[in-house]
């Protein structure tokens, strides 16, 4: 099925828009079309499926399969926070980026934590400005920090003390249990629906589903649910009811979206079955959920 037109802002698309990935790739997501035009794939497209990658509840599936998907738990690692504690016992924020993980100073008037090659010039103005010494005086005693080996407490000036410690112990960070955006799901939810409808999906019916997207007003309601375990795959498949559709998204069969479409009647459409097979990379389908429920899934090609 090709597409003429975006299915969100409807401007036609030409044959150098790129494929829009359904799932997104950085969870290993592989069905992919050509759906969005290049300013909705990069713009509203790309900030919803990003806070995806900050969803707690993917993240931790995440972690709990790193040993058999190391590559996507690199992927969603990447700019994610994690905390460590400080010799003196100080709990610290950190992030992860391309060169490792780094702790993210802080400075108050009691404290300061800060990477060891901006410490010796901070510790130079606080000499100078502070304990009012000279610049030279105050360049000889910052430069101990240099000199001091690692997790060894000394003593620059009267009162100032440091230690040079290099964090080598992260936890990651749960605490704030972050759930992606709800139009993020919707948006998955709407472009699967588009692979099934074709281009029914330009219809009148879905222009209230577009709003909500393109305009952040959160209308379609989305229910988020939790499985005990995660798998290494992902699923989509929908359930065409009587007054309403809805579209099941399970992320690692761990964190579960609902997508509920109420007063949105469906006829005449296969409830296709999707599954990423993360482990062996294929992508599989079933022509309904009653073969998907039997265990009757048939690889395909993206």
């Amino acid at each position: 099925m090709k597409f003429d037109k975006c299915i969100l802002c409807l401007k036609a698309l030409d044959d150098s828009t790129p494929p829009e990935h359904v799932i997104p790739d950085f969870l290993g997501g592989r069905l992919n079309h050509q759906l969005l035009c290049a300013e909705c794939n990069h713009g509203i497209g790309s900030k919803l499926y990003s806070s995806i990658k900050f969803d707690s509840w993917v993240r931790q599936a995440a972690w709990k399969l790193k040993d058999d998907l190391p590559k996507i738990f690199d992927s969603i690692e990447k700019r994610q926070k994690y905390t460590t504690q400080s010799p003196i016992g100080t709990v610290l924020q950190a992030e992860r980026t391309n060169s490792g993980i780094h702790i993210r100073p802080i400075t108050d008037s009691s404290e300061a934590v800060l990477p060891t090659v901006h410490a010796v010039s901070f510790m130079e103005k606080k000499l100078v400005q502070e304990h009012g010494l000279n610049p030279e005086t105050a360049k000889t005693l910052a430069s101990k920090i240099n000199e001091t080996p690692n997790g060894k407490k000394v003593q620059i000036y009267k009162g100032l003390s440091i230690v040079r410690w290099d964090g080598d112990k992260f936890k990651p960070d749960f605490t704030k249990n972050t759930i992606a955006e709800p139009n993020a799901m919707v948006l998955i939810a709407y472009e699967y629906l588009a692979l099934l409808l074709g281009r029914t999906i330009y219809d009148d019916a879905f222009n209230g589903i577009r709003n909500s997207i393109l305009n952040g007003q959160n209308l379609i309601k989305v229910e988020l649910l939790l499985s005990p375990k995660p798998q290494a795959f992902h699923l989509i498949y929908p359930e065409f009811e009587k007054d309403r559709t809805v579209i099941s998204i399970h992320l690692f069969e761990y964190s579960i979206a609902k997508v509920i479409f109420n007063k949105l009647k469906i006829s005449n459409s296969p409830d296709f079955c999707y599954l990423e097979d993360l482990k062996k990379r294929i992508s599989l389908g079933a022509m309904s959920v009653a073969e998907a429920k039997a265990n009757q899934w048939r690889e395909f090609d993206n």
